[in-house]
């Protein structure tokens, strides 16, 4: 098929005019469509037609195989009258992606309604592609009874709070649905309380996204009341949702009587040392919960002994938890350490940018060096200097279990090195360590260097795949006296070792 042709007229015609080709059995001629055309992204409007000129055998095999169609940011959305022969291949088609950057008006929303009714679609995402109240409308009351479809993507497409009751009455009678994602609109608090209502009657759902949506704490209260006996939710995303001590503490209901939930995301609200108090009530009694993101809740170091209560209570499972940017300080620190001495479940630990000094540092890290169920820490962004490496240092000799330590944006500096030189590299089960933006010279990295290919040498490296070492703002200097000490981003034995 000649690529760069544009010179030509709408047929379905064989521009390969190879007869060789033309001569395969059709079983052979598919599996050829199929590595071409299954998950195809099509750039622009002019590669949309070509699509369809294929050959002689597009309009008997072709329509039974192409499954998956997407755009991705295109520049310019396919004409309607083009758009439209996508309906040809609605029986076989179970995926539209149309991501990013346009306006779809009633021409195009008709036509998606028109594939959807046949019941083969079971993906639909339409990412920040903008519409008006009338095109959201149609569309949602087309999915009401659909009957294959599995995930709904409709982020930043501009939803009101007049989509409220359509998305009740969505909730309300489909049955497929297991993900619905609706981030970054404005929903507000009247189109949570009016979808709620149609979220108390669905048993299907598992994964809601409302993420940016200023549902404010009515909203909060309506979703979780219609959440509470709900017993096929799995995840909640209530993300930058304006939610106050007031909002969490209804919420902070729903995480203690549901037990089909298991992670929940609060990132960027405001619920503060009183919502951590509810929040961690309902964790201790709740043991279905293996997740929860409370970054950005300024819960301090007041609020987050409710939290590590929960921790050490016997019902709590939890996983994985991020309270990233909670002003939790050192002493914060030392309240989630004496509860790691005692839980055994926790996995995956965040706390990022959270003022933790080296005080902070000493009580964590004695407690990990008896904790055997953290796999993930990540100390980023904190203010870890010289005398927190040295309780790191002691950390990383006795390790048992943790697999990734980020240490990425602290004070480490020159004492980068001995915290890497302390892992014992046959027996530790880390795999990666990060230690970028830590203001470490081309003279520390070199020694670095050094130390790996001496030891590696003699000893063999057992888990260790990662070392991140990426300077802040590196200079061309640093980039030339690199290259010439031959310090380039290079592998040790399976290690990856990054500066750049």
């Amino acid at each position: 098929m000649n690529t760069h042709n544009t010179n030509y007229k709408w047929k379905f015609s064989n521009p390969l005019k190879t007869n060789w080709f033309l001569k395969l059995p059709n079983e052979i001629i598919q599996l050829i469509f199929s590595q071409f055309f299954n998950r195809l992204e099509l750039p622009n409007n002019t590669q949309f037609l070509r699509l369809l000129l294929t050959c002689q055998h597009w309009n008997s095999i072709a329509t039974e195989m192409y499954t998956q169609f997407k755009l991705d940011r295109v520049k310019k959305l396919p004409k309607v009258g083009d758009f439209q022969y996508l309906k040809r291949y609605k029986r076989s088609l179970q995926s539209i992606q149309i991501l990013g950057g346009q306006s779809l008006h009633m021409g195009y929303i008709n036509i998606i309604v028109d594939i959807v009714q046949i019941n083969q679609l079971t993906h639909l995402n339409l990412f920040s592609n903008k519409m008006n109240d009338y095109c959201i409308i149609r569309l949602i009351q087309s999915l009401q009874y659909q009957s294959s479809l599995r995930f709904l993507g409709l982020s930043d497409t501009g939803l009101t709070s007049h989509t409220g009751p359509y998305f009740s009455d969505l909730f309300k009678c489909n049955k497929s649905l297991r993900e619905v994602v609706l981030s970054h609109n404005n929903l507000g608090e009247i189109g949570a309380v009016a979808m709620s209502k149609g979220l108390e009657m669905n048993d299907s759902l598992q994964i809601l996204n409302l993420s940016y949506n200023d549902i404010g704490d009515i909203g909060a209260r309506e979703i979780g009341r219609s959440l509470q006996l709900n017993k096929s939710i799995q995840e909640l995303d209530l993300r930058s949702n304006c939610i106050s001590p007031n909002g969490s503490s209804f919420l902070s209901e729903f995480i203690e009587l549901n037990q089909s939930i298991h992670a929940i995301d609060l990132w960027g609200n405001s619920i503060g040392k009183d919502g951590a108090s509810d929040i961690g009530k309902a964790l201790a009694s709740n043991s279905s919960i293996r997740s929860i993101n409370l970054t950005r809740n300024s819960i301090q170091s007041a609020g987050i002994k409710f939290i590590t209560a929960a921790l050490v209570s016997k019902n709590c499972n939890l996983k994985s938890i991020d309270l990233s940017s909670n002003s939790l300080c050192s002493d914060g620190a030392k309240d989630l350490s004496e509860a790691l001495f005692r839980n055994q479940s926790i996995q995956s630990i965040t706390l990022s940018s959270n003022k933790i000094d080296h005080v902070g540092i000493k009580a964590l890290c004695k407690a990990l060096r008896h904790n055997q169920s953290v796999t993930y820490l990540n100390l980023a962004f904190n203010e870890i200097s010289t005398l927190g490496s040295r309780y790191l240092r002691k950390l990383l000799k006795r390790n048992t279990s943790l697999r990734c330590l980020d240490l990425s944006s602290n004070q480490l500096g020159a004492e980068s090195v001995p915290v890497i030189e302390s892992i014992q590299l046959d027996q530790s089960p880390l795999e990666s360590l990060i230690l970028s933006h830590n203001s470490i010279n081309i003279t520390s990295i070199q020694s670095i260097y050094h130390h790996f290919n001496v030891t590696s040498q003699t000893t063999p490296i057992a888990n260790l795949k990662q070392l991140r070492l990426e300077f802040l703002s590196p200079t061309n200097q640093d980039k030339e006296k690199a290259a010439s000490l031959k310090l380039l981003n290079r592998i040790h034995n399976n290690l990856v070792i990054k500066l750049f």
